[in-house]
């Protein structure tokens, strides 16, 4: 028991200075307390809000911002429009990790809805931590590639689809989270309100929920199951995700073509095969065959001359040139990748000479 004699608790205020009120008002509303049961408050706790939640929400605004030409900083997915020299003419987007991330929210705005007209707030609060998880360490991470996308110098209409997308989610998620974190909430409204919206998120409607596809939303829970069943099989080997490897088994895939590439691209195999004869859930054939092993060095390759241009604080649209000091089997990589190697670290031009590691 908390007691003001004994002192046998932290400071409210101080823990509102480290982490705001936002994660303090966010923990007592998810925590047992809500219902009148007992709870042993933990600075750790309102802590892992403020790690999890509203710094991992920041992050995504800010990766947003990143990639979001300034003529098209506030589009809502629900109306045609021009974006950067692109019509999208559809409402939604086609793309599956789109369609995927749109159910999520429609899914978490009807519990979250449901939790607040029964006054349980915790039911109410709860789901948000989820969500945002599957917003930034899948849907924001498996999308990186597509931002980075560009067609003859304009964004290609994929990038555009997901930037729609991304700011429909922020833009929407600012509404749900204003019961819960209203500092953070209307922070993130005025960073993405246009010019017609009201002043205040506190002062906008609550959302409506649209259309859950929960058969999309169980396979793609599925696929991430299988991700990290196969990447305990890699540590388990001590074969880096860098590293591709030929094929990986599973008694039951996804049966759209889209998931089971999502899929491979996760692993990093180059083949996923369903045989529901299988014992196990997952096999990973961990055998290298010399051109895997050509490519897996290739990507260890990009990631340093990624680390490179983090380290010289260069922005996305730098196109230095590089020299890369290489061993013998980094050379023949690079040879072999080069165009592909240029692409993905965005240079103007390699240049590979035999020595010691950059």
């Amino acid at each position: 028991k908390m007691s003001k004699k004994l002192k046998n608790y932290p400071d409210p205020m101080d823990v509102v200075e480290q982490y705001g009120a936002d994660a303090v008002r966010y923990y007592l509303l998810s925590s047992p307390v809500i219902r009148g049961e007992d709870l042993r408050f933990s600075v750790r706790g309102v802590e892992d809000v403020s790690k999890k939640l509203l710094m991992r929400l920041d992050n995504v605004r800010s990766f947003y911002q990143l990639y979001a030409p300034t003529e098209f900083a506030s589009h809502s997915p629900s109306r045609p429009q021009r974006a950067i020299g692109v019509h999208v003419q559809q409402t939604l987007s086609e793309h599956i990790l789109d369609r995927w991330i749109l159910s999520r929210l429609n899914q978490l705005i009807q519990e979250t809805t449901a939790g607040f007209e029964h006054y349980e707030l915790d039911n109410a609060t709860r789901p948000l931590m989820e969500f945002v998880d599957d917003l930034s360490n899948w849907y924001v991470r498996r999308s990186r590639g597509r931002f980075k996308q560009t067609d003859e110098g304009a964004p290609a209409l994929s990038k555009v689809e997901g930037l729609v997308t991304l700011r429909h989610i922020l833009y929407t998620l600012s509404h749900v989270l204003a019961p819960s974190m209203p500092f953070f909430a209307d922070y993130l409204f005025r960073e993405m309100r246009e010019e017609s919206d009201v002043e205040s998120v506190h002062l906008a409607n609550w959302p409506a929920a649209g259309s859950v596809d929960t058969e999309l939303i169980a396979d793609m829970k599925r696929v991430r199951v299988l991700v990290s069943q196969a990447l305990q099989l890699r540590e388990k080997e001590d074969i880096k995700i860098r590293q591709p490897l030929a094929m990986l088994k599973a008694k039951k895939l996804p049966a759209t073509s889209e998931l089971r590439e999502l899929l491979k691209d996760e692993v990093n195999v180059k083949e996923v095969v369903e045989d529901g004869l299988m014992e196990e859930d997952v096999w990973l054939d961990t055998e290298l065959t010399d051109v895997l092993r050509t490519e897996g060095v290739m990507r260890d390759i990009v990631r340093k001359i990624q680390d490179w241009r983090k380290e010289q604080k260069m922005q996305i649209s730098d196109r230095p040139s590089y020299i890369l000091h290489a061993t013998a089997e980094e050379k023949k990589a690079a040879e072999t990748y080069r165009a592909e190697i240029i692409a993905q670290t965005g240079l103007a031009d390699l240049k590979v000479e035999l020595g010691k590691d950059a």
